[in-house]
């Protein structure tokens, strides 16, 4: 509800993400909410956790749905 309450009804944002399990999850509760999203870019970053491994970063676009 903050992303929807946040942003212009043409609005987006963009989400940095690892891979995480979660992942899956979010995108599911925010497609039934009435989001669409695709990936915008990869990129390889040291995480704060393992800075010793590169991780492939997704970073996903996340906009309403249209109806056209």
């Amino acid at each position: 509800s903050l992303i929807t309450h946040c942003l212009k009804s043409d609005g987006r944002f963009w989400i940095a993400e690892p891979g995480r399990g979660i992942y899956p999850e979010f995108a599911a509760i925010m497609r039934e909410k009435g989001w669409q999203s695709a990936i915008i870019a990869r990129k390889k970053a040291c995480l704060p956790s393992d800075k010793a491994t590169p991780a492939d970063i997704q970073i996903w676009e996340l906009r309403r749905k249209t109806t056209c």
